[in-house]
């Protein structure tokens, strides 16, 4: 069966591309991906609910490769930006098949965490999305650990 998939906004993140996805089309491991990563509220690096190469099999590689989901609705580049080389190699390889749950980047002890920010969303931003998408959009930029303020995608119509 042919699917038709609503098309990512730019700085979507993946988890908020996966549960359109599972809303919109009749696809169960979408919405099995989806309970899992919610279920147990720890999406991989903030934003992706499991591993790129998984997450394109759920959307039949709709939304482009497993590299390219994971340099552009995730936050990935964020992780990597200084790493060595042959760590990124590798915690790129990590994300992409997921054998585990764990990566082999640095952690914040448990406690100094922020938890799960993969839903947030600031005000001007759902009013942007609703107005210029007419859904619900979470952008990666909101899934960074200890922003509070909103990413210069919307703050011109964010009044903080």
């Amino acid at each position: 069966m042919m699917r038709t998939y609503v098309p990512a906004v730019p700085g979507e993140s993946a988890i908020s591309i996966l549960k359109t996805v599972a809303q919109t089309t009749d696809s169960e491991l979408a919405r099995h991906l989806i309970a899992i990563c919610e279920r147990t509220c720890s999406p991989r690096i903030g934003s992706l609910p499991c591993g790129a190469k998984l997450f394109c099999q759920a959307t039949e590689d709709a939304f482009g490769s497993p590299e390219h989901v994971l340099l552009t609705h995730t936050l990935a580049p964020l992780y990597l930006y200084g790493m060595p080389s042959t760590m990124q190699a590798t915690a790129v390889a990590q994300l992409i098949d997921a054998p585990r749950h764990r990566t082999c980047w640095p952690r914040l002890p448990p406690f100094l965490e922020c938890g799960n920010r993969s839903g947030l969303q600031c005000s001007g931003c759902a009013r942007l999305a609703h107005e210029a998408h007419g859904r619900r959009v979470s952008y990666c930029a909101h899934c960074i650990h200890f922003v509070t303020r909103c990413p210069p995608l919307c703050q011109t119509s964010c009044r903080l």
